[in-house]
C-alpha cells in the first residue's frame, strides 16, 4: 500500500476505493469513541504511508466552534510533523465546512474524503459551498456514507444526506 500511496502523492490522482475505506473506518472508530466523551460523533483522520493521526469533534465539551474534527486533526498534524502534512489525505465522517477545507489546502493536504454529506455547512453540497476553481485540492464524498450517517447527531441528520454524487 505504501507504493500505491507514493504514486498518488506524485500524480495527484485519487486513491482507489479500498484505501479510502480504510481511512474512513479509522475516522468512524474515533467518531464512535467521541460519544463516550460527550462530543458529537464526528471523526477525522489524516493518513500518510504507514502513519495516521486521528481526532474527533470537541465542539460540545470545549464550547469552541473551532474544535471541529477536521481542524483538530490538522492542528495535531502540524504540531507533530509540520513538513510532512503536505502528502496527507484528510478523511472525515461528515463533509467538512469551507474553513476546514481551506485550512487543509493551506497545510498542503492533497485530498479530502468524507462520508456523509452536510447540506447545511458542507464545502461542496451546502448553499455556502466553497468555489474550488482556484484551489488545487481533490475531494470525494459518500465513502461509507451509511455508516457515517448513522453516527451523526439528530441536529445534523436533518441537514445531511447520504445520496448524491460529487
Amino acid at each position: 500500500m505504501t507504493r500505491l500511496f507514493e504514486s498518488f502523492v506524485e500524480s495527484k490522482e485519487s486513491l482507489p476505493p479500498e484505501f479510502d475505506k480504510q481511512g474512513m473506518m479509522l475516522a468512524l472508530q474515533i467518531a464512535e469513541s467521541a460519544v463516550i466523551k460527550g462530543d458529537h460523533a464526528i471523526g477525522a483522520v489524516i493518513a500518510w504511508p504507514n502513519k495516521h493521526l486521528k481526532e474527533h469533534d470537541t465542539t460540545q465539551t470545549s464550547d469552541n466552534p473551532l474544535n471541529e474534527a477536521g481542524l483538530n486533526v490538522i492542528n495535531k498534524a502540524l504540531s507533530v510533523m509540520p513538513h510532512k502534512i503536505k502528502s496527507g489525505v484528510l478523511y472525515s465522517t461528515l463533509e467538512p465546512d469551507a474553513l476546514t477545507v481551506l485550512t487543509a489546502y493551506k497545510s498542503g493536504i492533497q485530498e479530502v474524503v468524507f462520508g456523509a454529506y452536510d447540506h447545511k455547512d458542507g464545502f461542496v453540497s451546502s448553499v455556502r459551498k466553497l468555489n474550488l476553481e482556484y484551489y488545487d485540492i481533490a475531494y470525494k464524498g459518500g465513502v461509507l456514507s451509511e455508516e457515517c450517517y448513522k453516527l451523526l447527531p439528530k441536529s445534523v441528520q436533518g441537514h445531511s444526506s447520504v445520496t448524491g454524487n460529487l
